[in-house]
């Protein structure tokens, strides 16, 4: 993951986020593609090698997780509330992560996000109104519509 850290913020700064996120998802397949190559090939990495190298790769993400945690080059830096929400999200995930089973357990990520997300929005922190202005109205968006008839050339947002 370290490796598409600096390309994938560059593509995002040069190009755009779509673009970004098109590279991200083009990687996925062809990880997705390659893998049980891959796989195969893990009996040749010794569980010291692995260990070793995923010690070193939560480290090099050490720094870059903080910064996102405690709201770096966001106007939330140094904001008391931004430590509160950090630490809430962390026993958040903790708490649905050890008392849950299967599903909500894999979840745990996404479910502490939410809550947190739905907490911050009675207090003025969450953007609901860029979401409210947002162009939903998606008629045209599928060339085969939404009951399945073709309608014509379809319209990108």
């Amino acid at each position: 993951m370290p490796v598409y850290i600096g390309p994938v913020v560059a593509i995002a700064k040069s190009e755009s986020l779509g673009t970004a996120t098109a590279a991200l998802i083009i990687g996925g397949l062809v990880l997705l593609a390659v893998s049980p190559v891959v796989g195969k090939m893990r009996a040749l990495f010794p569980p010291l090698v692995v260990g070793t190298l995923l010690v070193i790769t939560g480290e090099s993400l050490t720094k870059v997780a903080a910064n996102i945690a405690f709201g770096a080059n966001t106007p939330y830096f140094g904001n008391p509330l931004t430590f509160i929400f950090l630490v809430g999200s962390i026993i958040l995930i903790i708490t649905i992560s050890s008392l849950t089973k299967g599903a909500v357990k894999s979840l745990s990520i996404f479910l502490a996000v939410v809550c947190i997300y739905l907490v911050s929005i009675p207090l003025g922190l969450a953007k609901v109104k860029a979401i409210a202005d947002a162009p939903w109205d998606c008629r045209g968006c599928y060339p085969m519509g939404s009951h399945g008839r073709a309608q014509g050339p379809s319209r990108r947002l």
